[in-house]
């Protein structure tokens, strides 16, 4: 929502985001009521049930079906779940959950120009990290050690599936 607030809007648009906030305050309180234990996983999956419901109605859901605007619903109940079975697990670890990050997957050392290091990213849609410090050539570099990435498909085609082999 926050993403979808930003640049022009169209009026349908607008009132779509003023439908859903409230809905999606709610949504995160459950959230949290999750992870401290305070409603169980029955109650968490209904309230984004509910959240999706609402989403899904054409005067809510105005946006190009490539805005991420339904298919973020699903990646944010499994980070809410993950983040209570981390914080069981571990504890208060250095270990993060995190929904729709670019995340390092690949990177190669280059001598042209004095030395550069060359990152390949893949956003991912749910990822346990362990972000770790990781400097190159006096640069911090946005590094985490993935412990679990997940991708969340609602609809795949052929032509995605080597693309997820691969990643």
């Amino acid at each position: 929502l926050s993403t979808k607030s930003r640049g022009d809007l169209t009026s349908k648009q607008i009132a779509s985001i003023n439908l859903a906030v409230p809905e999606y305050e709610k949504l995160l309180k459950f959230s949290h009521s999750y992870i401290h234990d305070n409603c169980t996983l029955n109650e968490l999956v209904k309230s984004f049930d509910d959240y999706y419901q609402l989403a899904s109605r054409k005067d809510v859901n105005t946006f190009s079906h490539q805005s991420d605007f339904l298919s973020s619903i699903l990646p944010e109940l499994v980070c809410v779940i993950l983040s209570k079975a981390t914080r069981a697990a571990f504890g208060a670890t250095h270990l993060i959950v995190t929904g729709q990050k670019d995340i390092l997957i690949d990177c190669t050392f280059d001598i042209s120009g004095g030395g550069r290091l060359v990152e390949k990213r893949k956003r991912m849609d749910v990822g346990v990290l362990a972000p770790v410090e990781f400097k190159f050539d006096g640069v911090d570099i946005d590094f985490s050690v993935p412990a679990v990435c997940i991708e969340v498909k609602t609809n795949i085609d052929k032509n995605m599936i080597s693309g997820i082999e691969a990643s």
